[in-house]
């Protein structure tokens, strides 16, 4: 995760990048973010069940 805040962060203060471009990769990282997160809930879950 701190992989992906670190990208966000050095595409947020990117000058180069045009507005949409940068959005579309924010919102690529954060989705990414999202799904690792589920993921670690799910196998939270799953261990509790199998305990």
């Amino acid at each position: 995760m701190r992989d992906q805040a670190r990208a966000a962060g050095s595409i947020y203060r990117s000058t180069d990048l045009a507005p949409l471009t940068q959005a579309e990769q924010l919102h690529s990282i954060l989705d990414s973010v999202a799904i690792n997160t589920y993921d670690a809930e799910r196998v939270a879950q799953d261990a509790v069940r199998a305990a």
